[in-house]
């Protein structure tokens, strides 16, 4: 499989607990940090080619993650994202067989029109997935997403994320934790969350055409929030779907029609 989905429990803001230990992730030797060093540059030049930019940025990497009680604890560290882009490759793997990676944490959303369609988007001028339909997020910023408490918030880094990329400030309030899911192919973590906004898919498109965002995304995709339509969605675009997309769509679905939605959606696509 592309994904793992770690965790599924609906959460609120007071539900997650996020501790950060004040260490670095992955610990090189010399020779590692200056094959980093190389490849990040030769990573910048690809992007640059295809005329996007790549920036590093200081990231939480993920340390692990369990259910409590009340709702959700999770256990961090430091990482960025040069460590991300070079130490997920099969090179560094094959040169460096015994060493740590990074496995950085990152945000998404599923943003729900008052007209019910499902914002999607096709990113361009990255590294990773470039053309390929994703929901809306990125990666949490090690800077800038903490809470009142000085404490990592995922909720401050999914409404940056939104307001950044198509430029509308989401409600908190009305906003739920999904769960967790694990790209396999990259490996990364995404907190997966929901939204309803009370305005149009026309609405929001014209607010995203006339805001100035960080110009990540090409355009906005829509598709129809409803069972029979999602899942033709999923299983048509199945290999256009980047692995993370993929997953929380499928961890959405299951949260809005049931298991049964979700055993359906399986059977098809063992059959195609």
């Amino acid at each position: 499989m592309k994904f793992s989905i770690i965790h599924e429990k609906t959460l609120k803001p007071n539900q997650i607990e996020i501790q950060h230990e004040d260490k670095f992730f992955p610990h090189l030797t010399k020779s590692q940090e200056d094959y980093i060093e190389k490849e990040w540059k030769k990573s910048k030049k690809k992007v640059e080619n295809r005329g996007g930019q790549l920036f590093n940025g200081d990231l939480f990497q993920y340390i692990n993650s369990k259910v409590v009680k009340n709702g959700l604890k999770v256990n961090v560290a430091s990482t960025n994202y040069m460590m991300y882009v070079v130490t997920r490759t099969k090179e560094f793997t094959n040169y460096f067989s015994k060493s740590e990676k990074s496995f950085p944490l990152a945000v998404s959303i599923s943003i729900i029109t008052s007209d019910n369609y499902i914002v999607l988007n096709k990113r361009k001028g990255v590294d990773l997935d470039e053309g390929k339909f994703h929901v809306i997020g990125g990666f949490m910023d090690r800077n800038c997403d903490f809470n009142e408490k000085g404490l990592p918030d995922p909720f401050h880094a999914i409404s940056r994320e939104v307001k950044e990329e198509i430029g509308i400030d989401i409600n908190v309030r009305t906003t739920d934790l999904l769960g967790i899911i694990n790209d396999n192919e990259t490996p990364h973590y995404e907190f997966c969350f929901r939204t309803k906004l009370n305005i149009t898919f026309s609405q929001l498109l014209n607010y995203f055409e006339n805001s100035d965002t960080d110009g990540e995304l090409n355009n906005l995709k829509k598709v129809k929030n409803l069972p029979e339509i999602l899942s033709n969605f999923i299983q048509n675009n199945h290999d256009k779907i980047s692995a993370t997309g993929e997953a929380y769509l499928l961890l959405l679905g299951k949260k809005q029609f049931g298991q049964s939605w979700l055993d359906k959606i399986h059977i098809l696509k063992s059959k195609n």
